[in-house]
């Protein structure tokens, strides 16, 4: 990310989808606290980003949570 509208972008067109409950962009840090619900969207949500043209990796601390309770910083 190079800018605020990046990080708009993919807080935009994230928050589209039903599954995550919230997300906060950082731009100083170049990462991202993604809320989501369901551990098979963890993929997809790295997918998603990336289609916006943006690289996106998932936290290993993302596996260590309950379904419910699905975070990743990217």
């Amino acid at each position: 990310m190079t800018c605020a509208s990046c990080a708009n972008s993919i807080t935009n067109e994230m928050k589209k989808r039903d599954w995550i409950q919230d997300i906060t962009v950082n731009l100083l840090t170049n990462s991202a606290i993604v809320e989501f619900t369901g551990r098979e969207n963890a993929n997809k949500l790295v997918g998603e980003i990336e289609d916006l043209g943006f690289e996106a990796t998932l936290n290993e601390e993302t596996l260590d949570l309950p379904d419910d309770e699905t975070r990743s910083t990217k």
